[in-house]
């Protein structure tokens, strides 16, 4: 494209059968948008374009050049149409780069070296289609040569004359004789045998036989931190250490089953009672508070919070459910979640 005294010329060299392409990519592209198409035989035949140096609205020579709207102008137009327009200049200025004839000249190098390679591009595609098109001839053929090549075999089945006359005089083979037999059937049972062991299960007897075995006794002071003890409940965790509930003070204490102190764990308020859940976690109650705790065992972090109506004292756990003694005269079950399961 080259532009002299403002007014645009044009020229697309499409290649027949991508026209419409063409098309549709012009008039989507602002400058290109109001350009025509024309065939290659039409173009090759341009020699000189003429280009009009009149307003074709004004008959005034062309003189202003509105970067805006990336159109020429006369004296009458810049007034009446483009007088809100900042970037009007003069023609001589809009054209000066365009005055340079060797742009043209390298424009059309351009097109036609384009125009070169698709021509190549086309040959190329041509020329492998009817190389594809040969392969595919060779191969048919030299299928039917292989079809046309086989032969038909009758298969024919000669037999002895002495069997051939030994069917035609006997009548029968034989003869197929069933008989009838009653059925005895013998089942054997060995798991009704080896339920028939004898084993020895020791009889019930009452708890009030059974004796305790003192196996170690140590003694828990708090007196140099000046704390209180009122141990009121204790257990034993998974790793063996003995976790007690000081209802004096706001925290566990933790001892080693040889009797050393381990730590003294902060809770939220005077612990009542403790139990195991499970090898990662314990219950505490808080008596009057109301309340009690799911803990992990570890970090002593606080997993669950249940709230009572009343206080809760005594706790206990067994298949994952806590019994819980609330009030004076209530034992509450609930499961972990914190539902009720009865009363």
């Amino acid at each position: 494209m080259t532009s002299q005294r403002g007014r645009e010329v044009g020229v697309l060299i499409v290649k027949k059968g991508y026209v419409k392409t063409a098309k549709m990519l012009t008039e989507k592209n602002k400058i290109t948008r109001h350009h025509k198409f024309i065939s290659i035989a039409d173009y090759r035949k341009i020699e000189h374009v003429s280009i009009s140096e009149v307003c074709e609205h004004h008959g005034e020579n062309l003189e202003w050049f509105c970067k805006n709207h990336d159109k020429a102008l006369c004296m009458v137009c810049v007034p009446s149409n483009h007088k809100s327009c900042a970037d009007v200049i003069s023609i001589s200025v809009a054209s000066k780069n365009a005055r340079q004839s060797t742009a043209l000249s390298d424009l059309v190098e351009s097109i036609d070296r384009t125009l070169s390679n698709i021509e190549q591009c086309i040959t190329n595609r041509v020329s492998w289609n009817i190389s594809g098109i040969r392969s595919i001839v060779s191969e048919t053929k030299s299928i039917t040569d292989s079809i046309d090549a086989s032969k038909d075999y009758e298969l024919k089945v000669d037999i002895n004359n002495r069997i051939t006359k030994l069917s035609k005089e006997v009548q029968a083979f034989g003869k197929i004789k069933v008989t009838e037999n009653t059925l005895i059937l013998i089942s054997e049972t060995p798991k009704i045998e080896q339920a028939q062991i004898s084993i020895t299960v020791p009889t019930s007897g009452s708890i009030s036989n059974i004796q305790l075995q003192l196996i170690k006794t140590f003694r828990i002071s708090m007196k140099e931190k000046n704390v209180e003890m009122n141990i009121t409940g204790c257990v034993m965790l998974s790793n063996g250490h003995l976790l007690m509930a000081n209802s004096a003070s706001k925290f566990l204490i933790e001892y080693s089953n040889t009797g050393e102190h381990i730590n003294d764990i902060p809770v939220s308020q005077f612990p009542c009672s403790i139990a195991v859940i499970d090898s990662c976690r314990i219950v505490v109650t808080y008596g009057s508070a109301s309340f009690l705790e799911i803990m992990n065992n570890d970090t002593f972090q606080v997993e669950k919070k249940i709230s009572f109506p009343k206080s809760c004292w005594g706790v206990s756990h067994q298949n994952g459910r806590l019994y819980v003694v609330s009030g004076f005269a209530t034992i509450q079950v609930l499961d972990l979640s914190g539902d009720n399961w009865t009363y």
